[in-house]
Formats: C-alpha cells, sequence, structure tokens
C-alpha cells in the first residue's frame, strides 16, 4: 500500500539528457510507469523507494527508483537506479503536485 502522502506521485519526470518518465494513478494506490516503450505498474517497497516492473521488447525488466521531496514536503522528483550509471534524478512539474 501506498503511503497518503505519496497518492501525488502521478506526473511527469524530466531529465534534460533521458528524456520523460510518465507516472500515472490507475486506480486507487495502484500507479503505471511509462519510459519511452518500458510500460508496466508500480511496486512500493518501503518508505520512499518503489519498483517499476515492466516490459519491453527483450523482455520483462524492473527500474528501482525512491521519491525525491522538497522543503514542503511535495514531490519534486525521482532519483532512477539505471545499470553502468550513478542514479539519475528526473525532475517533477511542481505546478502538477
Amino acid at each position: 500500500m501506498i503511503p497518503q502522502q505519496l497518492k501525488n506521485l502521478n506526473g511527469a519526470y524530466y531529465h534534460p539528457g533521458y528524456g520523460t518518465i510518465e507516472i500515472d494513478k490507475i486506480e486507487e494506490n495502484k500507479f503505471s510507469f511509462k519510459y519511452y516503450a518500458f510500460k508496466g505498474t508500480i511496486k512500493h517497497n518501503e518508505g520512499l523507494k518503489f519498483s517499476a516492473y515492466v516490459n519491453f521488447l527483450q523482455g520483462p525488466d524492473k527500474f528501482n527508483f525512491r521519491i525525491l521531496k522538497d522543503k514542503n514536503d511535495r514531490i519534486s522528483g525521482i532519483e532512477l537506479e539505471l545499470p553502468y550509471s550513478a542514479p539519475l534524478v528526473f525532475r517533477k512539474n511542481l505546478k502538477e503536485n
């Protein structure tokens, strides 16, 4: 179950070099994840940590990420873990929040 303070997880998250991740609420406590052709659902792990389970041409894959918050406790972005890279920060348009 996703904690109450993360109900506004949905939105577009942008990185200048890696594009946009879209997170949409599909029903209560369930969200979808879309990053280019990677599409799937999100599972809450613990605290601010999540995993997106996606399908791709080569088969299933998983993206781990954590929620970033601003000083007002609003979701300001996500930090995505990719293989062979330092974690990447994708920023959310705070007007959506």
